[in-house]
């Protein structure tokens, strides 16, 4: 645990998100609840919630659709979850 003290929290924010995203916990087309909400949750700052969420908008995890709200990204979600990426060694025998 020593490590994740390392880790600034909007980081560690952003990789639970992303989990979440990856396991199914949060579907694509979701909406997030509103920062102020969400920080509030989470014990965490407006600025730390909105620095998690920029840098999944900039890997392309989430997607910000004006006053609509932030979104979990349809695109990427289709993408990740459709495609299965080929390890070396295995192939067609």
């Amino acid at each position: 645990m020593m490590e994740a003290k390392k880790v600034p929290r909007y980081q560690r924010i952003a990789r639970q998100l992303k989990s979440a995203i990856e396991n199914g916990e949060l579907a694509p087309g979701s909406r997030l609840p509103a920062r102020r909400v969400y920080a509030q949750a989470l014990g965490v700052s407006r600025p730390t919630i909105e620095n998690a969420w920029a840098e999944l908008v900039a890997q392309g995890w989430l997607e910000r659709l004006g006053q609509a709200g932030t979104f979990v990204s349809e695109r990427l979600c289709a993408r990740q979850f459709t495609a299965q990426p080929r390890t070396p060694g295995q192939g067609s025998s």
